[in-house]
């Protein structure tokens, strides 16, 4: 039997009561459902997909493995499970992926199964619980660092499920962190980066928190904490961190826009005072600048003598 939607088997006036299948082989699509409107007793059954069954207390499936788990409920019927009943999971089916599984759909492994959870508190399985409507499952929400109840945990602008976009609560290669508003660590907000303003936000973000794009015709990239590379992060360029190119400020989409090398403080000035910022740094002193790699005259991964000198023979 094979398809998409639900499939039931019905038999007219089965032999014995019963419908007696040697072998039964079952290709649905994952969640299309069997159910069988006649009572049946299977010799060996293949259910490739874990399909749920509407069967009667009646109806004698198999054990074909011997591990003590029917067929219908095995993932693996074939072989019997290599670990003993005290590592054996007993995982619920999870229809919705809301982290909640019911009760009533249950299936026994010694490993993670998809499409399956340990948790069986899950009162309508056909529904996704998700209490502020970001797009992650309270369950996700309440597991990791967002908030189930404020759609934009970090007040970046991005829904956590925007954020999220897998929803499975672990930042991944190219998504954004929905707890920390500044991804790429360059001092602008992931929202502002990708062109958000007041308009764009929803109701859960906290305008005293977010910066809005001043020029939303323009974007940087939140993965990338220098977008144009030219070796000045966005953030040294855009300075007042506001998505607009302004008086004194560079271009950050535009590599021939950039300060002077040297410039250590990003005040379109290279002077005394970026030479001490320098000497500060090869001090071991802490000093408020901007992580530029370009600021690194001679690209040896750090700020020290060398920068200061170049400064100073540059004034």
């Amino acid at each position: 039997m094979a398809g998409s939607t639900l499939q039931t088997v019905s038999f007219e006036n089965p032999s014995s009561s019963y419908s007696h299948f040697n072998i039964l082989e079952i290709t649905n699509e994952a969640n299309a459902r069997i159910s069988f409107s006649s009572d049946i007793v299977v010799t060996k059954l293949f259910n490739h997909h874990l399909n749920d069954f509407t069967i009667s207390s009646s109806d004698q499936f198999p054990d074909y493995d011997l591990d003590g788990i029917h067929d219908q409920n095995d993932p693996n019927p074939l072989n019997a499970y290599t670990c003993d009943h005290k590592s054996l999971k007993t995982l619920y089916r999870d229809l919705d992926n809301d982290g909640y599984g019911d009760n009533s759909k249950i299936m026994y492994t010694c490993a993670s199964l998809e499409g399956y959870v340990e948790n069986d508190d899950d009162t309508d399985d056909a529904i996704f619980n998700d209490l502020d409507s970001d797009g992650l499952s309270d369950y996700i929400e309440n597991i990791t660092c967002t908030d189930p109840e404020d759609a934009d945990t970090d007040d970046d602008g991005i829904p956590d499920g925007v954020e999220d976009l897998n929803g499975n609560g672990i930042t991944e290669t190219g998504e954004t962190s929905p707890c920390n508003a500044d991804t790429d660590g360059d001092g602008i907000q992931d929202g502002t980066e990708a062109g958000l303003t007041l308009l764009t936000i929803g109701p859960d973000t906290d305008i005293n928190i977010f910066q809005p794009d001043l020029d939303p015709a323009t974007s940087t990239d939140p993965l990338n904490k220098d977008t144009d590379g030219d070796g000045w992060n966005d953030g040294a360029e855009d300075k007042n961190l506001n998505g607009m190119t302004e008086p004194g400020e560079k271009n950050p989409t535009d590599a021939s826009s950039k300060f002077e090398a040297g410039d250590i403080n990003c005040d379109n000035e290279m002077n005394m005072v970026d030479s001490i910022l320098a000497l500060k740094l090869l001090s071991g002193k802490v000093v408020d600048i901007h992580d530029n790699k370009a600021t690194d005259m001679n690209e040896d991964g750090k700020i020290g003598i060398e920068e200061a000198v170049h400064i100073i023979n540059k004034e």
